[in-house]
């Protein structure tokens, strides 16, 4: 099955009366996660304007037109299975559309502050989406330093990516490794402001490398590579395991899958020699180690709100889909490489993601700062560069 024959099965969905409901109830039965999208420009972010659809910069992909009937959605549907470079077999399609039609509805229904669009996971329902999230909580925290506040004035707002201090935003893929995007931006962060140039580094040498690391107190091994991990335990891999060095992105390319461990010390682009945790929930501890660190690897809940994000300043829903500030519920790794304050929506943190630059704000999203936005401030960490 072709991307060419979409607008055929399209119309025999609709020409058999297969109806859009307005809720879904349970997961497809999919074959496989679909492909990451192409990048979109400056002038793209999915948007839905005009039938039919047509990509423009004004709406980031609300749909505020007429009622979102059957034939409606399956048109936009077709649209974004072409836009998308999305494959399926004649089965999943069907089931893909349905998941296609709670998104879209979710969309055009939405009226927070923040901006919310198309993307590669428009297709996805919310349990798959909330499975693709692998870091894995643990209440515990092993660093063996705590940042102390350093008491002093600090800046009104800090963006480490204008200091050369944060590297492109990449993509982790199908493969459930944030945790490792999280260690490296952190990584890359903490050498590039010692040393005064920025190494991207390999996320690829952690998902292969760090197997079987467990911490004091823990009852588990970790980690488990496009299964999940955490940012502590492969800073402690690093140290322990690899001298405190890790590879280059060059030497160890990113390949998003499970693979034999082919770490060479050769190879390193960096190194480092421990690292720090911030006090769990103390959102002025995380400005002030930001502020006079870099950035910093934080573990958070990227509920459905995050799935449809595509700007503005994300502020949790208390209702159905929004993240929680609970401890327990972190599930995805990132990085905070600033914060701000916006006049309309107030103070916010910069955070990285890993899902590439067509997501959100170019690969970023500003979070709602002050209220442990998705719980942000609840593990937070940073290492010491040698």
């Amino acid at each position: 099955f072709k991307q060419k024959t979409a607008y055929e099965i399209r119309l025999s969905l609709v020409g058999s009366e297969m109806c859009i409901r307005d809720s879904y109830r349970g997961p497809p039965s999919a074959t496989g996660n679909a492909p990451p999208p192409p990048r979109l420009g400056k002038d793209g972010a999915g948007v839905l304007k005009e039938t039919p659809p047509r990509l423009g910069k004004d709406d980031h992909g609300v749909y505020k037109g007429a009622e979102l009937d059957a034939r409606t959605v399956a048109a936009k549907f077709a649209w974004y299975v072409e836009a998308f470079e999305k494959t399926y077999d004649i089965e999943e399609y069907a089931e893909r559309l349905k998941a296609f039609s709670v998104t879209l509805r979710e969309i055009q229904h939405h009226d927070e502050a923040h901006k919310v669009g198309l993307n590669r996971f428009s297709d996805w329902t919310a349990d798959e989406f909330e499975a693709y999230q692998k870091y894995k909580p643990s209440l515990k925290r092993h660093a063996p330093l705590v940042h102390k506040t350093t008491g002093k004035p600090l800046p009104t707002e800090v963006d480490w990516r204008k200091e050369g201090l944060v590297a492109d935003v990449k993509d982790q893929g199908s493969c459930g490794s944030c945790w490792t995007f999280s260690t490296v931006a952190s990584i890359e962060g903490a050498h590039a402001k010692k040393h005064g140039k920025m190494v991207t580094l390999s996320e690829q040498n952690l998902v292969d490398c760090v197997k079987k690391d467990r911490l004091p107190s823990d009852a588990e091994d970790c980690c488990d590579g496009c299964d999940g991990g955490l940012m502590d335990n492969a800073f402690d891999y690093i140290i322990n395991k690899q001298k405190g060095g890790i590879d280059t992105e060059a030497a160890y390319p990113y390949r998003g899958e499970d693979e034999r461990c082919a770490f060479e010390s050769s190879d390193d682009g960096a190194k480092i020699s421990n690292w720090t945790d911030v006090p769990s929930g103390d959102e002025d501890a995380l400005m002030d180690a930001l502020a006079t660190v870099g950035p910093v690897s934080v573990a958070l809940d990227a509920s459905r709100q995050w799935q449809t994000y595509a700007g503005g300043v994300l502020t949790p829903r208390k209702w159905l889909g929004g993240c929680s500030s609970d401890p327990s519920k972190a599930d995805h790794g990132v990085a905070i490489v600033g914060y701000g304050t916006d006049p309309t929506s107030g103070d916010y943190w910069i955070v990285r993601n890993s899902w590439g630059s067509a997501w959100g704000e170019d690969g970023y999203v500003r979070l709602k700062r002050g209220v442990n936005a998705c719980g942000v401030a609840n593990f937070a960490s940073y290492p010491t560069a040698k």
